[in-house]
């Protein structure tokens, strides 16, 4: 709730998982309602993550994140019901912010990062793709899944479409502490791939190293002329 209209926001109340029913929330001014006379904004805001949502399809619901009805604001000189059967009340959709969910990546000249990677010598040069951690770019909340996606890698204009070997390389700086469970993925795709019913020759679906990264759970960078590698050939 906005207290003042000017963004003096408090917490009245907060749910997570799934549930329905009936709220009663008691306002108390000075607390968790304004103290003086002037206009008050109700808001009713949701956090999507990547395990418990139908904002990516993963887990679908009936009617979104949340649906509301039979409202009803009473008490201090308030008189407030709505039950949205004929329109929406004068109530409108805010657009999406940044919060606990957003997109961290970024790409950043290597002399613009942060220490220790300048202090290293490291085969990251020129402008490099980022994912800023919660020490530097802001910060941002746990329980993340940023991405970069590329575009697939053309062998047959390299006349390789015979090549039965397939690896990724990369220069990396790395910080992925173990306990933390932080982690990095790498998935390729490719042309052409021989579909494996009926062998129409396509586009190669994301394919994965079968390797989930720490890089050792410690700072980790990759010298000059030698980079991060990860076999895909027996995929």
């Amino acid at each position: 709730m906005d207290t003042t209209g000017a963004g003096a926001e408090v917490l009245v109340a907060e749910y997570t998982a799934l549930l329905s029913g009936t709220g009663l929330h008691n306002l108390v001014p000075g607390t968790n309602l304004r103290s003086t006379a002037g206009p008050i904004k109700l808001k009713f805001c949701v956090d999507s993550d990547a395990s418990f949502s139908d904002q990516d399809g993963g887990y679908a619901t009936k009617c979104g994140a949340f649906a509301l009805d039979n409202m009803s604001v009473s008490g201090g000189g308030i008189s407030y019901s709505n039950g949205f059967e004929t329109d929406a009340g004068g109530w409108t959709l805010s657009p999406a912010w940044d919060g606990p969910g957003g997109d961290w990546s970024d790409l950043v000249h290597v002399n613009d990062l942060p220490a220790p990677l300048t202090d290293c010598v490291c085969g990251v040069r020129d402008t490099v793709l980022v994912f800023p951690d919660l020490d530097w770019g802001g910060g941002h909340g746990l329980q993340q899944n940023n991405f970069a996606a590329s575009p697939w890698i053309d062998l047959k204009a390299e006349g390789l479409q015979s090549a039965t070997g397939k690896f990724m390389e990369m220069d990396i700086y790395a910080d992925m502490p173990l306990l933390n469970y932080v982690y990095a993925q790498f998935f390729v795709q490719w042309y052409p791939y021989a579909c494996p019913t009926g062998g129409k020759i396509i586009l190669s679906p994301w394919t994965i190293d079968g390797i989930t990264h720490y890089f050792g759970g410690v700072p980790t960078c990759t010298a000059a002329g030698a980079p991060s590698s990860g076999s895909i050939s027996a995929r």
